[in-house]
């Protein structure tokens, strides 16, 4: 007899601990689909979404950033390029008309400076040259 109580006693203890385990899993539950539970749980997702979206956004503004300055970089290389040409062009020009006009030594290193900075596409160099073209031309014409 005193088994079948302590049998008793202890099936009596597991039916309980598994009702009390049923009872908070039903709580759990009806908390977690709770209005408010729910609408907690949107507003942290909204709150994650935003956040995600600045992230986003400024990481996306960065890499906007870089491939424009990438951008610029390139167009005014290619710019230095053409205004390098250019000016070289005008330089070669001029020297040609004054071919006749000045000592072939000083045409030829003229000539050879000017392929030089336009091979570094060395701006001030060209524009040092050409200013040493247009003086020479003005203290010669000053001579006359």
């Amino acid at each position: 007899m005193a088994d079948f109580l302590l049998l008793l006693a202890l099936s009596l203890f597991v039916i309980l601990g598994l009702v009390s385990i049923l009872k908070f899993s039903l709580k759990a539950l009806i908390d977690y689909f709770s209005s408010a539970q729910r609408l907690q749980r949107k507003l942290l997702f909204l709150q994650n979404r935003k956040d995600t979206l600045h992230k986003q956004q400024y990481f996306k503004s960065i890499q906007l950033r870089y491939f424009n300055d990438l951008k610029r970089k390139h167009l005014l290389k290619l710019d230095n390029r053409r205004q390098s040409l250019a000016l070289a062009r005008l330089i070669q020009k001029s020297l040609n008309v004054q071919k006749k006009h000045i000592p072939t030594a000083l045409f030829k290193q003229w000539q050879l400076e000017q392929k030089l900075y336009r091979q570094q596409q060395d701006m001030l160099g060209l524009i040092q040259l050409q200013q040493k073209i247009t003086n020479y031309e003005a203290d010669k014409e000053f001579n006359r």
